[in-house]
């Protein structure tokens, strides 16, 4: 009963105290970043380079999309 909570349940109780405190971290930077990188890619789409070999340009707009994703995964958490 009361061993177990002054061992665990108040030591636990302040962590999260601490965690509720932390600082979140600002995300309108990698938003920001995120924009510029697909505005690029889609001025890309529009020259000849990219008629020749869009494999490239295609495989980096997947992968800034999983970014995004991830990004808007990671903000949803931390809004919790």
């Amino acid at each position: 009963g009361e061993e177990t909570e002054a061992k665990v349940i108040k030591p636990l109780n302040a962590l999260k105290a601490q965690l509720k405190n932390l600082a979140k971290p600002d995300m309108a930077p990698l938003e920001e970043r995120l924009k510029q990188a697909e505005k690029l890619i889609e001025q890309l789409k529009t020259t000849s380079e990219y008629a020749e070999s869009p494999k490239s340009v295609d495989s980096l707009a997947a992968r800034i999309a999983k970014y995004r994703r991830s990004f808007k995964t990671q903000q949803t958490k931390m809004a919790r």
